[in-house]
């Protein structure tokens, strides 16, 4: 079985970037950024902020949220069939 890939252009572009720095690791004090030479990732560490990582004012995308909203919209019923919930339970 062969597994697609993301390109990490496209994970950007498409908002999943924004939306796991923005609702997971910039609370944390972490900040996800990809490496323009090599199809990486690159986590920065911020956590001895007292504040955690923010974006810059005015440099959140909405259209980039409104896109990951709408395919989660699109996945919940899916996800809560299937787990219990959008969140697998640990």
């Amino acid at each position: 079985m062969s597994i697609e890939r993301i390109s990490t252009e496209e994970f950007e572009k498409e908002g999943y970037l924004q939306e796991v720095n923005r609702t997971f690791l910039h609370p944390l004090g972490l900040n996800l950024i990809p490496i323009t030479a090599e199809p990486f990732f690159v986590v920065e560490d911020y956590r001895d902020d007292p504040e955690g990582c923010m974006f810059p004012a005015g440099s959140i995308d909405p259209e980039k949220r409104k896109n990951i909203n709408r395919l989660k919209e699109e996945k919940r019923d899916a996800r809560f069939e299937a787990v219990g919930g959008f969140l697998q339970t640990v």
